[in-house]
């Protein structure tokens, strides 16, 4: 049985050879390869079709009329980067030199939403090879990313995970956490919740069932729950729905309409 995954990317591409009457000249890695761990990537190809262009930059432009900026242009601007927040230390003066910048980076978790106060918060990812558990503050006022010190139970540098906010807390889960890649060495399925304003992480025990620690999965907060679906670990994809309560501090799984009848699906 072909992977639905890897059938799903030669479908489109061939409905759009279809539409567009064009054969598959480029190849390009697909999605699902470059979000991978960089020791699990593999030779994914996707055919991409040469798109036509149909019609020519201000071709209806009159001699002598100036060109229109777009709607919506793009543009490029640069980080400020603003020396580290770190905690008091007696008889050490605070950082003055720049925070390092914390781009180019993949595999890193950005929640879906901003803080209360407008800001976005990066963790983790893989930059230059190196794996990292670092946590930056994005702000979209100034354009900076600040690297911020945080302490308590940090998790451990990981990529491919997630995570979501809710009022002043940042929650992770999931990611690639396997550093040497020994036998029966097991992916993290701890949850851990980051006071953002004291920037203190706890790792939160449960007292029930917790899902298989993944990657690439896909998270989101509704209220007070955290729900996760799906991802990846050692190349078996998943597609199950589990939810964790952030009262009653368990994980629950939900079984969805298609798995109790398959007949709908």
């Amino acid at each position: 049985m072909v992977d639905p995954v890897l059938r799903l990317p030669q479908i489109l591409q061939q409905l759009l050879n279809l539409l567009r009457g064009n054969k598959p000249e480029v190849r390009a890695p697909s999605l699902m390869a470059l979000c991978l761990p960089h020791q699990e990537r593999s030779n994914w190809p996707v055919a991409l079709p040469k798109v036509p262009l149909r019609f020519k930059p201000n071709h209806y432009r009159k001699v002598g009329q100036p060109a229109q900026r777009p709607a919506f242009p793009w543009s490029q601007r640069r980080l400020l980067l603003p020396p580290p927040v770190t905690f008091p230390t007696p008889g050490v003066a605070p950082p003055t030199a720049p925070s390092p910048s914390p781009f180019p980076r993949y595999g890193h978790a950005l929640p879906a939403t901003a803080s209360s106060t407008g800001e976005l918060f990066l963790f983790g990812g893989l930059v230059r090879e190196s794996v990292r558990n670092d946590l930056y503050l994005l702000s979209t006022r100034d354009l900076s990313a600040t690297l911020l010190q945080t302490v308590g139970e940090i998790p451990s540098p990981r990529v491919g995970h997630a995570c979501a906010i809710v009022g002043s807390v940042l929650i992770v889960w999931g990611g690639d956490t396997k550093a040497n890649n020994k036998p029966g060495e097991k992916q993290d399925d701890s949850l851990y919740l980051l006071n953002l304003g004291t920037r203190e992480w706890t790792k939160v025990p449960t007292q029930s069932a917790t899902p298989v620690g993944r990657y690439g999965h896909a998270v989101t907060m509704v209220g007070s729950k955290f729900y996760m679906f799906a991802g990846q670990v050692d190349g078996e994809f998943m597609n199950d729905l589990w939810m964790f309560d952030l009262n009653t501090r368990t994980f629950a799984n939900f079984r969805t309409l298609n798995e109790l009848n398959p007949n709908m699906s």
